[in-house]
């Protein structure tokens, strides 16, 4: 019996991805770099950590170059622009007929807490939430450059509870958890 769905925030249930996009290729010009060339070039450059990414996108990440300034002044602008994204077609729905089967549920995120907590604010989803689990700072150094066979595997497993979970048929975008993979 299923009993608690393990949701991502960014790109499966937040619909960021463009915001994303434009917030790089904003990033990047203000920083004299070349910019992204679209969401397929976004997907193929982004991973973790995160100061892996900012490398392949041209930032310096020796300890005196310009990494954390790109980082901080990245999450500016993507704080004043997300506050314009909405949440994936079908995810309030899903969220709500997985809290009806009496399912927990929580989100997570390579987002920092008070971050999160901010863009989950608006959708007032307290009520289907038992918990929202960020991270402590901006850099997700923690997180893998590269799934493991296990975590692929636990990615997977993710996946399929997205897909289905208590009956709930979300859209195709709140069925994939990409962001862990």
């Amino acid at each position: 019996m299923l009993t608690h769905v393990v949701w991502d925030w960014n790109g499966t249930l937040f619909d960021d991805l463009h915001t994303c996009v434009a917030v790089a290729n904003q990033l990047l010009g203000e920083f004299d770099l070349p910019g992204l060339t679209g969401v397929d070039d976004y997907h193929a450059k982004f991973r973790f950590p995160i100061i892996e990414y900012y490398a392949d996108l041209g930032f310096d990440t020796s300890p005196a170059g310009n990494f954390d300034s790109a980082a901080r002044r990245y999450m500016e602008l993507y704080g004043a622009a997300s506050v314009q994204c909405r949440l994936h077609e079908g995810a309030m729905e899903a969220l709500g007929a997985v809290h009806e089967a009496g399912v927990r549920q929580v989100v997570i995120s390579a987002s920092q807490q008070d971050n999160l907590r901010v863009q989950l604010a608006p959708f007032g989803l307290d009520a289907y939430l038992d918990g929202i689990h960020g991270i402590d700072d901006i850099y997700a150094r923690w997180l893998p450059s590269c799934p493991s066979p296990d975590r692929a595997q636990a990615c997977a497993a993710i996946s399929h509870v997205l897909e289905n979970p208590a009956g709930a048929t979300p859209s195709p975008r709140i069925s994939r958890a990409h962001a862990l993979t």
